[in-house]
């Protein structure tokens, strides 16, 4: 199966979905490319959308509360969507674009 056709799969923001580049491309370089980076960007986009939730708990007892929550997860979500466009329309063309702060950490990790 052509890497192209697949490696797009890995910026939907459902956990696991990454996998489906690595299974259906083995042996294609930019499938694992970006299954590696679109993992990492979907499990830190998920996370931090969950810490802005906690954020929001742990500062109940404050008046400012639900706007600072609610202007940091709008921020993250934004951010993040954008990271994801950005990074399947690169997969969709065939390109190894790095998403910077993703891809270092991803080499870090990894």
């Amino acid at each position: 199966m052509n890497g192209r056709a697949v490696a797009w799969l890995a910026y939907i923001p459902l956990p696991g979905l990454f996998l489906v580049p690595l299974l259906g491309a083995r042996g294609d370089r930019l499938a694992r490319f970006h299954a590696l980076q679109g993992g990492v960007l979907t499990i830190a986009f998920l996370v931090l959308l969950m810490l802005s939730g906690f954020y929001a708990f742990a500062r109940n007892g404050t008046k400012a509360a639900p706007v600072d929550a609610a202007i940091l997860s709008a921020l993250l979500f934004v951010v993040g969507l954008a990271y994801l466009v950005i990074g399947a329309i690169a997969a969709a063309r065939g390109r190894f674009t790095r998403l910077r702060p993703v891809w270092d950490l991803a080499v870090y990790w990894l």
